[in-house]
Order: structure tokens, then C-alpha cells, then sequence
């Protein structure tokens, strides 16, 4: 309630960061209770939408045009546009009641034009905001065709669609944006809107080269999905805030409506009841920064997700992007249905000066599966310098390698070998003619003290899961190297996040040293007193995991 005790109180700071802000004044939280409505026809619940929603009309007033609204907290054009498509909704759940006057009618319409010109007027530069903007005024354009600004709306939101579905996207398929959760709702905002002209007769609106736009970003999102229909924690993507099996499913069922001829696509929103198996285990995205190196497609596979992208956080690199974290060269690995180093998430978006340290703890290089130099968080343009295959004494490896210039006068250069489809090397090497602590992190999947089991002396780890499925870790460097045991944390939904293990290794570099490394192995094993050992020549190494050796992998760099 408000201070007189009479209404809602639209902007209390609720101390749960910025969002909450946001979010109260976008309107989707009144959808299911309109859904309630819809099954049991109780009027209560149409008299509290018409109460709710008067309130906020009488509350929360437009400010002047003119005004910068860029990051205004309940008429920010992000917000009206989600009010618009809310609305919409609502009003046709609520199309037949008996309690909606013709002079409430009048006021949701007058509302609806206010905010459709609000939008337009306002719509923002780039990003995924102005995908959802132009969205909602096509929304509000096509399906009240009686309001006297309908064509204009329909017009204005259709071409920065038909503009965007290609200006916002790399030539790999990737949202610019950099984050899956945006991506894929960026996709379900063309869809909808492209769905929304077809019912209502404006076929023409969208062109086929609109549709055909879409391709690459639906097999982004298949690529990266893993076996059991999870997706990534990495950036704000929120992994189970969003991102169940059914919403991916329905997704990718969508994408099938879009591409009937995929039918790789078909394989996997049926689950592999129908379509056709993927073949491809290396899928690589340079432009966006993301790569994916899998044994196959099934349950029974392996996945790892990698991540070097050219745009981060306050980076010297020009593209400036909210949801990248200081997270380059991190990693995910996925193993038959576990996902062994699953990234920190984000936690919080910010807004208060606690929240805004929290983004802060959990965008931190430090925080991510990757390599830092006296912990500090890394900036830089990530790269993908090749893709290579070797063989040797009967095995075989697929790999590749990836730069990101993390601080001045030192490379971070991660290359990845993945041998017999068996198990994954990481060569990490910091190169350069800079001094100091060099620092790998790794942050482990939540366990009991029981199942994730610090191996200090080995410089590393294993799991000790009841069913078997376990990781064991063994990292190895060409100097001494201390390993220290950190609390770790990850959130996979906003305001909610848990402890696990973390650890770092830590290497002293001197300036006049060209490179210091480390070999990491990583096994997937039902045997955790496996033995692994590593020797590090000068232009190549070799593994050993128990009898069976894996000679002369080579460096990506020699001095």
C-alpha cells in the first residue's frame, strides 16, 4: 500500500536490485490470473484486473514527450512495450465477461494507444530491446486495426523487425547480444510477431528472407542445448529460471513450424522419435565466441561448451555488452547427464549498491573456469585461432585453440584437445613478458564433502557420485604450482544461488619468462584412484592414464 493507505505503492524499492523495479511495472504477472479466469469464469477476478490496474493508471503517469526515458523505471520503452503485449492478452481473456463497462473499454483503449506512441517515439538504438519494442507496436497495430494510429504502428514496428532479424545478429547466427536467453527470446519475438500478421491478414508483411533470417539463429540454439535439455548457466541466461525441457521443446517444435526441412531439428524437439540424428560434434560460432565439442548427441555423450567472445564488460573492445560477464576462455563440461563445472550464472542484475557488488562477485574472471594474472579480471577480444585434428601410436584427438589478449603484455591462449572420445585436455598458457601470479580457477558441480573431493597433492579433484558418473581432474605445470581451496557459488535463478567447491592453481611468472603452463586432464571415470600423470617436453606432451600412454600432443606456442 501507498503512505495514505489507499492504493499500491508503484515505486517502493523492494531492495531486490534493479529488475524488481522493472519488473513491477511490466505486466505479465497479471496473465495468470486472467488464465484463472478463463477455466472458472469467477468475476473476481476481472474486478481485481480492472482495481489493479486502475490503480497503476491513476499512479504512474506518462511522463512528458521529450522526457529521457532511457532508464526511467515504469515508462523505460522496454516496460511499455511489455505492458502493450500484456494488455493485449489480457484483454482477450477478458473479451466476454459481463463486468467490463464500455467505459473501461474506452480506458484500456485509450492506454494502449498512449503507450503504442510511447514506444514508437522511444524505441531504443540497437539490442534486444528494441526487438521487443517494435514487437509490441506491430502487436497493438495489427490486432486493433479500429484505433486511428493502427497502420502507422503496424508500419513503423514491422520495419524495424524486418531491419533488425539481420542487423542484430552475427553471420554465425548469434544474437549480438552474446546471452541464450535473450537470444532465444528474440527469436520467439520475430515468430509471434510474424504469427500475429498471418491470423490477422497481413501476410505480406513479412517477406520470406524474414523467415530464412531465422535459420542460423534456431540452430544456435539446438547446438547448444545439452542431451538432457539444459542449456548453458553462462552470462544472464539463468539456466532453470527460463530454460526447462518443455520450454525448450516447445521451442524447438516452433523452430520445426519455421524449417520443416530440418529435420536434425525434428530429431531434437521429438526426442528422437522422429527426424533425422545430428552428426556434427564440433559446432563453432567465431563470430559470437561460443564453441561446442561433443562425442555425440544421446544421453551416453559428452559436451563442452566454450566461451571466448570479442565483447565483454568494460573491455577495450568497442561493443560495449550488458550480459557478457569478464568471463572469457571459461567452459562448461556436460557428461551423461551431469554437468561437472556448470558456470557461476549471474545472480542479481543489479541496482543497489549490494546487488550491484553481487553482479559484480559473479561476473568476476575469478568466478569462471578460466585463467587470470593476480586474480584480476581479464578484458580483451576473443579469438579462435584454428581447429586441428592428430593421431598418434593408435589414438586419435580433435581440437582447437582460442586467444584472448586478457591483460597488457599477456595472452591468455586455451587450446582443447578432445582424444578418442574419451576425455578432454586443457592447455592453458599465459604468454607474455608481464610478472605475477598466474591463476587457473575451477569451480566444481554442487556434492555433498563426500561426492566432490579435493585432491590437493594431485592439483585437482574427483567426484564420488552413487551412480558412477564421475569427473576426476589432474592438472599439471612446467613450474611449481600451489593449490588452494576457494568457497564457490552458483546461481541458476535470479536471488537464489548455492555453495560448492572452487580452487585455484597458482604459477609465479617472471617477466623474462616467453610462457608458463598447465596441462589439465580430464577423465570421465567410474575409478577415481586412476592414475594420470603428464610430461612436458619443449614442443609437446604426453598423458598417461593408467596403462595406456597418448604421446606427442603438441603446443599451440614454442619459444
Amino acid at each position: 500500500m501507498n503512505d495514505a493507505g489507499d492504493g499500491i505503492d508503484w515505486m517502493k524499492d523492494y531492495q531486490k536490485g534493479q529488475e524488481m523495479l522493472y519488473q513491477i511495472h511490466r505486466h505479465q504477472w497479471m496473465i495468470p490470473q486472467a488464465k484463472t479466469y478463463r477455466t472458472t469464469k469467477e468475476e473476481k477476478y476481472v474486478e481485481n484486473w480492472m482495481e489493479v490496474y486502475g490503480d497503476w493508471i491513476r499512479n504512474v503517469l506518462k511522463p512528458e514527450q521529450g522526457t529521457d526515458v532511457t532508464n526511467h523505471r515504469s515508462w523505460r520503452p522496454l516496460e511499455a512495450a511489455s505492458r502493450l503485449i500484456d494488455q493485449c492478452a489480457l484483454l482477450e481473456y477478458y473479451q466476454d465477461s459481463p463486468t467490463i463497462t464500455a467505459e473501461w473499454l474506452a480506458e484500456v483503449l485509450v492506454r494502449l494507444d498512449e503507450h503504442a506512441n510511447h514506444v514508437m517515439n522511444n524505441y531504443s538504438a540497437t539490442s534486444n530491446h528494441l526487438i521487443s519494442q517494435a514487437q509490441a507496436v506491430t502487436f497493438v497495430g495489427m490486432l486493433f486495426p479500429e484505433l486511428k494510429n493502427s497502420a502507422v504502428w503496424r508500419a513503423s514496428g514491422s520495419e524495424v523487425l524486418n531491419r533488425e532479424v539481420t542487423a542484430q545478429y552475427f553471420a554465425d547466427g548469434w544474437l549480438k547480444d552474446g546471452d541464450l536467453h535473450y537470444h532465444i527470446a528474440s527469436i520467439a519475438d520475430f515468430r509471434l510477431a510474424m504469427r500475429v500478421a498471418q491470423l490477422n491478414g497481413n501476410t505480406n508483411t513479412f517477406p520470406p528472407s524474414y523467415v530464412e533470417a531465422m535459420r542460423k539463429m534456431t540452430e544456435v540454439v539446438m547446438n547448444m542445448i545439452y542431451p538432457n535439455y539444459t542449456v548453458p548457466n553462462m552470462s544472464d541466461t539463468r539456466r532453470d529460471e527460463s530454460w526447462s525441457k518443455s520450454v525448450l521443446i516447445r521451442n524447438l517444435k516452433e523452430y520445426c513450424q519455421l524449417f520443416p526441412d530440418n529435420q536434425e531439428m525434428l530429431w531434437m524437439a521429438t526426442e528422437g522419435k522422429e527426424g533425422t540424428k545430428p552428426e556434427a560434434k564440433f559446432v563453432t560460432f567465431p563470430d559470437a565466441g561460443y564453441y561446442v565439442m561433443r562425442t555425440g548427441w544421446t544421453a551416453n555423450d559428452m559436451m563442452m561448451v566454450l566461451q571466448n567472445t570479442p565483447d565483454q564488460p568494460n573491455s577495450k573492445a568497442p561493443n560495449y555488452q550488458w550480459h557478457r560477464q569478464f568471463d572469457n576462455n571459461t567452459f562448461e563440461l556436460w557428461c551423461k547427464g551431469r554437468n561437472f563445472f556448470p558456470d557461476s550464472g549471474c545472480y542479481t542484475y543489479g541496482g543497489t549498491s549490494a546487488s550491484n557488488a553481487d553482479r559484480s562477485k559473479y561476473a568476476a574472471t575469478m568466478a569462471h573456469n578460466t585463467l587470470t594474472l593476480g586474480n584480476k579480471n581479464v578484458w580483451g577480444e576473443g579469438s579462435m585461432s584454428g581447429e586441428f585434428t592428430g593421431a598418434s601410436s593408435g589414438h586419435t584427438w580433435q581440437g582447437l585453440t582460442l586467444e584472448n589478449p586478457s591483460y597488457e603484455g599477456l595472452t591468455h591462449r586455451r587450446t582443447v584437445y578432445l582424444v578418442d572420445d574419451r576425455f578432454y585436455i586443457l592447455l592453458d598458457e599465459a604468454i607474455g613478458n608481464v610478472a605475477g601470479t598466474v591463476n587457473l580457477h575451477f569451480h566444481l558441480i554442487e556434492g555433498k564433502d563426500t561426492e566432490i573431493v579435493y585432491d590437493n597433492a594431485q592439483k585437482g579433484c574427483h567426484t564420488e557420485f552413487s551412480d558412477n558418473n564421475n569427473m576426476l581432474v589432474r592438472t599439471f605445470s612446467d613450474k611449481e604450482c600451489t593449490f588452494t581451496p576457494r568457497d564457490g557459488f552458483v546461481s541458476y535463478k535470479t536471488n537464489e544461488s548455492q555453495a560448492r567447491k572452487s580452487y585455484q592453481l597458482d604459477v609465479e611468472k617472471t617477466a623474462d619468462e616467453d610462457v608458463v603452463r598447465f596441462v589439465t586432464v580430464l577423465v570421465p571415470t567410474k575409478n577415481a584412484s586412476e592414475k594420470v600423470d603428464v610430461s612436458l617436453g619443449e614442443d609437446s606432451f604426453v598423458v598417461k592414464i593408467g596403462s595406456t600412454t597418448y604421446p606427442d600432443m603438441k603446443y599451440t606456442y614454442t619459444k
